[in-house]
């Protein structure tokens, strides 16, 4: 229960900083909750690191993707939406593999976001221009 209020009181320090620009502090905080696996606080956390753009490495946010997927205890859905949203995020830098690799669980597992994960591939592909690909899931999303 401690660990809890100590989390939630970090957490919304931080948004406090975010609120009065002091985004160095805040970051600090986020990253230690992020750090704490707290169900609740720490996909927050990571969300609020995204949107403000407090982390720009690359490998660093993937790595904060995984350890939320794979050591925060969340329900599966919710796991699978930070799986989807890690897809999501590899696609702003062309790394066909890592999202392939990435939306493959929730594909073959008939997740709830499985349609929304193929029409990603259709449309990453065809931004891509790989009308062979693009052809490929769209036929998945018809005979889905």
């Amino acid at each position: 229960k401690k660990k809890n209020i100590v989390t939630s009181e970090m957490f919304n320090k931080a948004n406090i900083f975010i609120l009065n620009n002091k985004k160095i502090e805040a970051k600090k905080l986020l990253l230690d909750v992020l750090n704490r696996k707290h169900n609740f606080y720490s996909p927050l956390a990571l969300n609020i690191l995204l949107e403000n753009n407090l982390i720009e490495d690359f490998d660093q946010i993937i790595m904060y993707f995984d350890l939320i997927i794979k050591n925060v205890d969340l329900e599966k859905e919710k796991n699978n939406l930070f799986i989807f949203k890690k897809a999501i995020y590899l696609s702003n830098f062309d790394k066909e593999d890592q999202i392939l690799s990435t939306l493959k669980p929730l594909i073959e597992k008939n997740s709830e976001l499985k349609l929304r994960s193929i029409k990603l591939l259709k449309e990453y592909y065809s931004s891509k221009g790989n009308k062979q690909k693009e052809e490929e899931y769209s036929r998945m999303l018809k005979n889905n």
